[in-house]
């Protein structure tokens, strides 16, 4: 399990914006507050200031079919240069990069969709914390935002947003992970939604989210001298 923090973009830009549709809306902790282009034929491009002490960029719920990520130093040489695929089921991307120690620029060219405007959600960048990832019995379902009210006999039916949930348990070193787990991260950012990567014994993006903990905070035991279990639960932002 990795999660994005803290976030260490300082400035967003893009080359075109809509109207209504700025690309500050990327930095807010909405996926649904978009960021638009303003032609279905452009490649728009999004570039990041990002601080040092960062190896990942996470993007969420674009509608792109992909983006080409360029990573570059503050003396303009080039670190990576990637192409990622867009699952369009779970339109999100976590890119991971060589650890920069001092401010650097990330460029994200998004690529299609076909004769529609580029849209994305969130983009956050910093520093990838990693954990063991969760024991067996991960949980993972679907939560229906949808409107129903039944009255008289009738049923009022208002389609919303079906939203991932995801519930289990990490184990962590005590004196190092499971504190910076807990007190680090968990106490300084509350119900803040973060970027998670839940598995990373897989490369598939389905297990990239920009989640936030509900269900009560986590919670660890100390069932052993130096390892600890946390339990955790997380609901997915829209």
């Amino acid at each position: 399990m990795k999660i994005l923090y803290p976030d260490k973009i300082s400035s967003i830009t893009a080359s075109e914006a809509a109207t209504d549709y700025p690309p500050t809306n990327l930095a807010d902790n909405y996926t649904t507050n978009l960021w638009k282009g303003t032609s279905a034929t452009a490649t728009p491009l999004i570039t990041l200031s990002v601080a040092g002490d960062s190896d990942v960029v996470a993007l969420f719920n674009t509608n792109a079919t992909s983006v080409d990520i360029l990573v570059k130093k503050s003396t303009g040489a080039t670190v990576s240069n990637t192409h990622y695929t867009v699952d369009s089921d779970l339109p999100n991307i976590w890119a991971e990069y060589t650890s920069q120690v001092t401010t650097h620029t990330i460029e994200i060219t998004f690529n299609g969709p076909s004769g529609a405007v580029t849209e994305c959600g969130v983009i956050r960048a910093g520093k990838s914390n990693t954990f063991l990832d969760p024991q067996k019995g991960l949980h993972e379902s679907l939560k229906d935002l949808s409107v129903i009210v039944d009255s008289r006999g009738s049923t009022y039916y208002k389609k919303r947003a079906l939203i991932r949930m995801f519930s289990g348990q990490i184990d962590t070193i005590r004196d190092n992970d499971f504190y910076t787990f807990l007190y680090t991260i968990m106490k300084n950012t509350g119900r803040t939604p973060l970027a998670w990567k839940i598995v990373t014994e897989f490369t598939s993006q389905k297990w990239t989210i920009f989640a936030w903990i509900v269900t009560g905070f986590p919670s660890g035991v100390h069932s052993l001298f130096n390892v600890s279990t946390i339990s955790f639960s997380l609901q997915e932002g829209i």
